[in-house]
């Protein structure tokens, strides 16, 4: 069985719909087409790959818009596979809304669940997941997913104004029993003040939480690299890119074309952006931000190059609100190691992360 976390040395993409029957308020989709992937298109695009000798597992996302939106197509091309009996160890993984799964359908997955995986999107509270989705999360079955997948986090997006319930919504499916992914929109328009303001205020509050729940499992938010920042500090620093697209990941469309993600592909781009898009995965120019140069957090800031090129015209261009929201977490999540540390005392494992914490908070001291 692989997870979406395993080792894969390669990763094929399929959108096989363009269609969704949501219309959430963060989409990066700008028109959603009524376009789906046959299974002929699908089964030739995986061919090659599943039928090479001595190659590591193949993980295959099946992407849209709403995947399972093709659903007849998903249970044909598992079919499909399954018949053709590859010595290709395969899975398949997708990511939903949630709102599709009949009785009907949870009996077929369930069945093929060591095969299929199904991550759920879903955006912590119910009254902010119905705000978000403009869709009842009354339809969604979250024990569905926590029965089947345990281990499969449920991906939590948050924008400017679903903000003010980040705490309560990541509690909310802590509790419930999930590990959970809390991410902020990559948007065109920045955050306003009021906003990242309240991002650091939840993330207090999250602080609090952990610190009387040691056991919850930690959003990435508080999961920083302290030791890694404090020696990037004026040392000049070049990110290396944290996603693959364009190099071990690549995402085929209905004209069977190779691109290096579905961000960057004819599901988001429109046709004279992907004429004149240049992307050499090779090129590390292409996609650093010289802005970030002196900024020790770029050793793992996150960023989308696919968002980045549509919204801003560059692969490197980001976006001022995650920079302003990366400073809030590392803050934070430093706070949260040190009533940690006074709770449980420290150890010689611990004394490289005690330096890194004096010497990060002299780097901000000194920014003020």
């Amino acid at each position: 069985m692989l997870y979406m976390d395993a080792e894969t040395i390669e990763t094929v993409g399929l959108i096989i719909t363009h269609r969704c029957n949501l219309n959430c308020v963060y989409c990066y989709i700008s028109e959603k087409q009524n376009k789906d992937m046959p299974l002929e298109t699908a089964a030739s695009i995986l061919a090659p790959h599943l039928s090479r000798k001595n190659a590591p597992p193949l993980q295959i996302l099946l992407m849209g818009g709403e995947p399972l939106l093709a659903f007849d197509m998903i249970r044909e091309l598992i079919s499909w596979c399954a018949k053709k009996g590859w010595d290709r160890k395969y899975c398949f993984f997708a990511s939903t809304n949630g709102t599709l799964l009949t009785k009907e359908r949870k009996e077929w997955i369930s069945r093929y669940k060591d095969v299929l995986t199904l991550a759920l999107s879903y955006d912590g509270l119910p009254m902010v997941q119905d705000r978000n989705r403009t869709q009842s999360s009354s339809q969604i079955d979250l024990d569905f997913f926590l029965e089947n997948w345990p281990w499969q986090k449920v991906q939590m997006t948050i924008d400017a104004q679903s903000v003010y319930r980040m705490a309560d919504g990541v509690i909310y499916l802590l509790e419930h029993g999930f590990d959970v992914n809390a991410n902020a929109a990559y948007e065109k328009t920045p955050w306003p003040a009021e906003s990242i303001r309240e991002y650091a205020r939840q993330l207090r509050k999250l602080v609090y939480y952990y610190n009387e729940n040691p056991s919850a499992k930690r959003i990435y938010q508080f999961c920083h690299p302290f030791a890694a920042y404090a020696a990037a500090i004026g040392q000049p620093m070049e990110q290396e890119r944290q996603c693959g697209a364009g190099d071990g990941f690549v995402v085929y469309d209905n004209d069977k074309k190779p691109y290096p993600c579905h961000m960057l592909s004819p599901l988001v781009m429109d046709k004279t952006l992907l004429e004149k898009m240049e992307f050499d995965p090779q090129n590390k120019k292409m996609f650093f931000d010289m802005r970030c140069e002196e900024c020790p957090y770029i050793v793992d800031c996150p960023t989308c190059i696919g968002c980045n090129y549509r919204y801003r015209g560059e692969f490197w261009r980001r976006d001022k609100t995650h920079c302003l929201l990366m400073q809030i977490e590392v803050l934070e999540a430093m706070k949260l190691e040190i009533l940690r540390l006074k709770k449980t005392g420290f150890t010689k494992k611990d004394i490289q992360t005690i330096q890194a914490i004096k010497k990060l908070y002299q780097y901000i001291n000194k920014k003020r």
